[in-house]
């Protein structure tokens, strides 16, 4: 399943090993969007995008509402929004990375958003939301990590202190 705007509601959700939600690419295209970035500039979302001096940064940590922003030359990664009323059980993948190219000067777009509600949520699998990989002459190839993920627990005794968990990362 691949899009730009995800809203799952379900009693569980299992995303089996081998099993796949994807919202990579599926955020605002190349160069455009609240963040973007243009040439080797990556798009921007929970922190500026790579190799900006600054960044328009957007979308709340707590609860982000848009998907990812085109880099110079990648598209964002989607929104994705997953709400149980039980258990969510992830030994698959469900990620919402930016698009990006290692080829030269090319900006990749921004990781999206991920927001998982849940009872429990349980599983070896992987959740990811990263920025593309980007490359320009005389520098490493980098991942611009900037999307959003948020985990929001509904039964309070799992997380002691909090009702939620919130996760983002930023890398230049």
């Amino acid at each position: 399943m691949s899009t730009n705007y995800l809203t799952m509601k379900s009693d569980y959700v299992t995303v089996e090993s081998g099993g796949l939600i994807d919202s990579s690419g599926f955020g605002y295209s190349a160069g455009s969007g609240p963040g973007s970035g243009s040439g080797s500039i990556g798009g921007s979302h929970a922190s500026p995008g790579g190799r900006a001096s600054s960044g328009t940064q957007y979308g709340s940590i707590y609860w982000p509402d848009k998907p990812g922003s085109g880099g110079g030359y990648g598209a964002g990664g989607g929104w994705l929004y997953i709400v149980t009323g039980g258990h969510m059980i992830v030994e698959g993948t469900i990620r919402a990375n930016g698009i990006g190219s290692l080829s030269s000067s090319s900006g990749g777009g921004s990781g999206g958003a991920i927001i998982l509600k849940s009872l429990f949520l349980k599983g070896y699998g992987t959740i990811e939301c990263h920025g593309g990989l980007c490359s320009t002459p005389g520098w490493f190839p980098a991942v611009l990590i900037s999307g959003h993920i948020t985990l929001v627990k509904t039964l309070s005794y799992p997380l002691r202190k909090s009702n939620f968990l919130r996760t983002w990362f930023s890398c230049k």
